[in-house]
């Protein structure tokens, strides 16, 4: 009798810790979707080729439009294949390595 009673007792304290919420959880999902998500990107269109920044500004043109697709490596350089060729570039665009 004294078991059924302590593990009555054991498994209600556990389902009370479990079931409270943590005192700063709610502050983390609240900060989680209140985050704003920004980023700049590579666009590979018909009038422009390069990376625009957050706001829309160009962070980078290849000064070549037209461009199928694109990448951005993980060493910084620029891999842009257009109908007829393939390039990389560096960040600088001061060399341009054909693949």
């Amino acid at each position: 009798m004294k078991l059924h009673t302590c593990l009555l007792l054991l498994s209600g304290l556990l389902v009370s810790a479990c079931s409270s919420p943590k005192s700063n959880s709610g502050e983390i999902v609240k900060q989680a979707i209140t985050a704003e998500i920004t980023h700049s990107f590579f666009i590979a269109g018909p009038d422009f080729t390069g990376i625009l920044g957050e706001s829309g500004e160009i962070l980078w043109d290849a000064e070549r439009p037209g461009a199928r697709d694109g990448y951005v490596l993980d060493n910084g350089h620029v891999l842009i294949c257009w109908s007829e060729e393939e390039l990389e570039f560096d960040k600088d665009k001061k060399g341009r390595i054909s693949l």
